[in-house]
């Protein structure tokens, strides 16, 4: 009963979500979200005051939404448009210390350290000599053709640092697509819906 801490969210975090759900076999809440500064000063359902309608918590360029308490829904969310500049607990305040209480939240934190730099391998050749797994895998620049490929062998690789995505133009490929009316008869015009894949 009271006051418990569920989670420290760091400074810097993005797209925080929490959200209480009705424990199995509850017809009803037992608990309320809280949301405090970690020195004490509540920003939510603090001091043992519940707020039940939406409240919109600016925060130091951020914005928190909180949809009030009700007996069908109570959640938190940040709505950016920054990350927070200060680290928050998020609590929980129980009334029944016999219920039990589902409460799940989500976000996003920064690193700590930046990742090495990554390496992609770049692979050339045709579409059909790149088995379906390689073209996934690799970052690849694959010119289209129709012709059946000469050989099945893969194309030598390198190791480049990765520049960012691109267009790739290429000719147009002809297609022939004939349609047929209601009555098995081919038609100069197909409607969306009656176009062959």
């Amino acid at each position: 009963k009271g006051y418990t801490d569920v989670v420290k969210v760091p400074e810097g975090s993005t797209h925080l979500k929490v959200r209480q759900y009705k424990a199995k076999g509850q017809s009803r809440y037992a608990a309320y979200l809280a949301l405090r500064r970690p020195g004490g000063e509540y920003l939510l359902n603090g001091k043992f005051m519940i707020s039940t309608s939406e409240t919109i918590i600016p925060l130091n360029g951020s914005v928190l939404n909180y949809t009030g308490w009700s007996q069908r829904d109570e959640a938190l969310h940040s709505m950016g448009p920054g990350a927070l500049q200060e680290s928050l607990v998020v609590q929980i305040l129980a009334t029944d210390a016999k219920k039990p209480l589902d409460v799940r939240y989500s976000f996003f934190m920064p690193r700590k350290l930046p990742l090495p730099p990554r390496t992609v391998v770049m692979a050339s050749g045709t579409a059909a000599a790149l088995s379906s797994a390689e073209i996934v895998t690799f970052t690849t620049e694959v010119p289209v053709t129709t012709d059946p490929p000469t050989t099945t062998t893969l194309p030598p690789t390198t190791t480049t640092t990765p520049t960012g995505p691109r267009w790739v133009t290429g000719s147009w490929m002809t297609r022939t697509v004939q349609c047929k009316d209601p009555q098995g008869k081919l038609s100069k015009s197909c409607p969306l819906n009656t176009r062959p894949p």
